[in-house]
């Protein structure tokens, strides 16, 4: 391609063939430019600018077509390579370029990174086709904490983020999670927290109307935000330990004081008196004594619901889907395009990172040689992958991907 650039554009093929503004030849060249400004953008992996390489190919590829017979001898010429390069770069004839595509074009001439790139940031905007995947998160109407910062692409943040965290909100399931009822109940416990701050906070009586507040509409309040939050969700041990925890409240305000050894939580003995106050601030402790009971319990789910660990916690939601989802062929294929996307991520910022690594956290490090652990296997009941660290079996993989249904 870049040699037909460079041939058509010498002088002595102008002067033979006339001024560069002749209509064939101006639809020719402009098919050359918008293929060459494609290849600058890839060969720097400049993914901003892919969106307007993709539309000006897919209208001067158009506009060229629209010419017919041309009378010109190098546009015809031209013309009979049409359809090589459209075998090339998987051009249909339907005026629009699929990233699947575009990354398998990368794939046949080793930009390995850059399909990766492409695989990660751009192939989520062909996921959302899939009613499925809207029906749990879209990127066009809904959106959670940090999706407007600057730079995030709501696609790709939108798969990354918004899907994965509420797929198990969504989705029909034979059973709620356990890690996924801690995190409800941190929810709940929360947004009614926030409730009793908006009546309190700047008031010399806070702690008054807060006792009041909390005695007299705990229990039925968080009743309301459960069903509200999570409607059709079936919740009823989160709706029983919400009960006790009203319940203990209002004895504590009565002067009701419990056993202190009945609320000592995992190595952390808790005052009765500090209840009321650890609760309305989501101590996880104290809400999952309510859920549980159990400190073996307590250590596996916050090591599940560890922001820290981003990759494993990821790959723990899909395990989570595939238990404890009604599973279908639908819900098998979007867990196949999480572990395949995790994986995708894992790949690229091991390249980006390849000559760096005393920059890295020894915890990411640990993180993602964990998560490439679970992603080779097969304990989700999906196919493992291949997770060498080589560009040919990158490769693989990214074409496999490329594969993949929506759901």
């Amino acid at each position: 391609m870049r040699q037909l650039r460079e041939f058509f554009g010498t002088r002595y093929i102008q002067d033979r063939i006339g001024p560069e503004s002749s209509g064939d030849l101006k639809a020719m060249k402009d098919v050359l430019d918008s293929f060459h400004e494609f290849f600058c953008c890839i060969s720097i992996n400049d993914v901003g600018r892919i969106d307007e390489c993709k539309r000006a190919i897919e209208n001067n590829m158009e506009n060229f077509r629209n010419i017919g017979d041309s009378p010109d001898m190098y546009v015809s010429m031209f013309s009979r390579l049409f359809g090589l390069i459209r075998r090339e770069f998987f051009l249909d004839g339907s005026g629009t370029i699929p990233y699947r595509d575009m990354i398998r074009w990368c794939l046949n001439h080793d930009f390995v990174n850059q399909a990766l790139t492409l695989y990660v940031d751009k192939l989520p905007e062909e996921y959302f086709e899939s009613a499925c995947l809207k029906s749990i998160y879209n990127p066009e109407t809904d959106s959670f904490a940090g999706s407007n910062t600057k730079g995030k692409n709501r696609y790709s943040d939108g798969f990354y983020t918004g899907v994965f965290d509420n797929v198990l909100l969504k989705l029909p399931l034979r059973k709620c999670p356990e890690e996924l009822e801690m995190a409800i109940m941190k929810e709940v416990v929360f947004s009614f927290n926030a409730e009793v701050k908006d009546h309190v906070f700047g008031k010399e009586n806070r702690k008054i109307l807060q006792a009041e507040i909390t005695a007299t509409s705990f229990k039925s309040r968080t009743t309301e935000i459960l069903r509200e939050r999570f409607p059709g969700k079936r919740t009823d041990r989160i709706s029983r330990a919400l009960a006790e925890m009203g319940d203990l409240i209002r004895n504590i305000f009565e002067g009701k004081v419990p056993d202190n050894a009945e609320l000592d939580c995992y190595g952390e003995p808790v005052k009765a008196n500090d209840i009321p106050r650890k609760i309305l601030t989501a101590a996880p402790r104290i809400i999952h004594f309510f859920l549980y009971r159990s400190p073996d319990d307590y250590q596996r789910l916050e090591e599940i619901s560890s922001g820290n660990r981003t990759y494993t916690k990821k790959l723990n939601i899909i395990r989570a889907l595939m238990t404890c989802a009604e599973i279908n062929d639908s819900v098998k294929r979007l867990a196949a395009l999480m572990k395949m996307y995790v994986y995708a991520k894992i790949m690229r910022n091991r390249i980006n990172h390849a000559q760096d690594e005393n920059q890295i956290r020894k915890d990411d490090i640990a993180d993602q040689e964990y998560a490439l652990s679970l992603l080779a296997g097969n304990d989700f009941g999906l196919a493992p992958l291949d997770t060498t660290f080589h560009p040919e079996h990158i490769r693989d993989m990214l074409r496999k991907g490329t594969e993949l249904p929506l759901p």
